[in-house]
C-alpha cells in the first residue's frame, strides 16, 4: 500500500461485537503496517468502544446514524471497511470509495442485508452453515470470501489467582433495543446464586448500565464499561464468567481460559447462534430458553423485527415469572457447582484459526493496490 492511503474502519452500533472486530483489524494493521493511516468511524457505543481502545487518537471520527463524516472520501484512494453495517457501504460507494464489508453473521441471514456484488470485497466469517448458504444464493454470492474468526490478541498480563464472577451482557444496546428488563432480572438471579454481590462485576456499555439502573431497586453488583484490554485482564483473573451467548465473548473466553456458563440469550441473534456454540464448545454449560417451562429458543427464519420483538417478550415475561426465575437459579447453581474447566473447542469445529484480523487486513492491503 502506498504510504498515506487512508483506511477507515466503520463498525455498526449493535452491541460491542462489530467494534471489537474493527479494533482487532486496527491493531493488526498498526502492528504490521504502521505506515497505513487507520481511522475509526462510528456512533453511539461503537464510537465509545473505538475511543476506549486507545488505538485511534485524533483519527477517531464521530458519524451520524447511517451516515459518514465528510472527511471520509476527501482522499479518493481511501478504503472503507464496514463491520456489520449494511447502509453506510452504499454511502461510501456513492462517494466513489473502495468498500469492504465484514459480515460476521452471513450464515444466519434469511435474506441478504446487502447484495454482496455491490461492494469490492464481501468477507463472511466462517461459521457452521455459511458455505451452504453461499452456495444456495448462487451468482450474487459467488464473490464472497470466507475468513477465520476475528479475535484480538490477549494483552500481556502476569499470572494471578482467580477470584470473583463476571456477568457479561456485551454492549446490550442496538437500534432495535437492549432487552434491559431481562438483563436487570439476570443480575438479581446471578447475585442470589453467587451470594456475594461485592464479588460480581457486571460488564456492559455505559448506555446499557444507565438503562438497567433506571429499572427497579438499586443494583447491588458493580456495573462497569471496560475497555477491551481491561476486560480481557478481568476475564483472565476471574473465577468464572456468566454470559449471554454473544459472538465476540465466545472467542474471548477461549483466549482468557475462564470457566464459563452461558445464560439464555437476550437478543434474537443470541437465539440463532447458541445452537452452534452448544455443538462445538466443550466444558461450557449452556442454559437455554427451552429449559424453562413455557419458554423456547426462537427458531431461525423469523423476520428481524418479529425475532427481536419475540426475544424481548421472552425477557420481559421472565422478569416477572417467579417460577422461571427459580428454575434458572437451580440450573445456574448446578452449572457453577461443576468442577471448573477452561472452555475448549471440540474436534470437527469449523473454526480452523483465529487469524481473521490478518486476513481482513491483507484483503484491505490488496484492494488498496499493494498486497504484502
Amino acid at each position: 500500500m502506498s504510504e498515506g492511503v487512508p483506511v477507515y474502519l466503520v463498525p455498526a452500533t449493535f452491541g460491542f461485537g462489530p467494534a471489537a472486530l474493527a479494533t482487532a483489524v486496527a491493531r493488526w494493521l498498526r502492528q504490521h503496517h504502521p505506515e497505513v493511516p487507520v481511522f475509526g468511524v462510528g456512533d453511539g457505543i461503537a464510537h465509545d468502544f473505538l475511543r476506549d481502545s486507545g488505538l485511534f487518537g485524533d483519527r477517531l471520527l464521530l458519524a451520524e446514524v447511517d451516515g459518514l463524516p465528510d472527511a471520509v472520501g476527501r482522499d479518493p484512494r481511501a478504503v472503507t471497511v464496514f463491520f456489520g453495517d449494511f447502509d453506510r457501504p452504499l454511502v461510501a460507494r456513492e462517494r466513489g470509495l473502495r468498500t469492504v464489508v465484514v459480515d460476521a453473521l452471513y450464515w444466519m441471514w434469511t435474506a441478504d442485508p446487502l447484495r454482496p456484488d455491490l461492494v469490492d470485497r464481501y468477507l463472511a466469517l466462517a461459521f457452521p452453515g455459511v458455505a451452504e448458504r453461499i452456495a444456495a444464493q448462487g451468482a450474487p454470492a459467488r464473490g464472497i470470501r470466507l475468513v477465520s474468526q476475528i479475535v484480538d490478541e490477549m494483552p500481556d498480563a502476569a499470572p494471578a489467582a482467580r477470584s470473583g464472577t463476571v456477568l457479561n451482557f456485551g454492549g446490550a444496546m442496538s437500534p432495535m433495543g437492549g432487552n434491559h428488563t431481562y438483563l436487570r432480572a439476570l443480575i438479581d438471579v446471578v447475585t442470589e446464586v453467587v451470594g456475594d454481590p461485592d464479588g460480581i462485576t457486571v460488564t456492559c456499555s455505559s448506555g446499557a448500565a444507565d438503562a438497567i439502573r433506571r429499572l427497579g431497586a438499586p443494583v447491588r453488583a458493580r456495573i462497569a464499561d471496560l475497555p477491551f484490554d481491561e476486560m480481557m485482564r478481568t476475564l483472565a483473573t476471574s473465577e468464572r464468567l456468566v454470559t449471554l451467548p454473544g459472538q465476540s465473548i465466545m472467542w474471548e473466553v477461549l483466549r482468557a481460559g475462564v470457566p464459563t456458563v452461558v445464560l439464555p440469550g437476550a437478543n434474537y441473534s443470541h437465539h440463532r447462534q447458541v445452537g452452534s456454540y452448544q455443538q462445538f464448545f466443550a466444558d461450557v454449560p449452556f442454559i437455554t430458553w427451552d429449559r424453562l417451562d413455557g419458554y423456547e429458543t426462537l427458531p431461525a427464519g423469523l423476520s428481524e423485527d418479529k425475532g427481536v420483538a419475540r426475544a424481548v417478550e421472552l425477557g420481559t415475561r421472565f422478569a416477572t415469572d417467579a417460577a422461571a426465575r427459580e428454575t434458572l437459579k437451580a440450573l445456574l447453581r448446578e452449572a457453577i457447582d461443576r468442577p471448573a474447566k477452561a472452555p475448549t473447542l471440540r474436534p470437527g469445529n469449523p473454526w480452523s484459526s483465529f487469524d481473521g484480523a490478518a486476513q481482513v487486513g491483507r484483503e484491505v492491503l490488496a484492494l488498496a493496490g499493494q498486497a504484502r
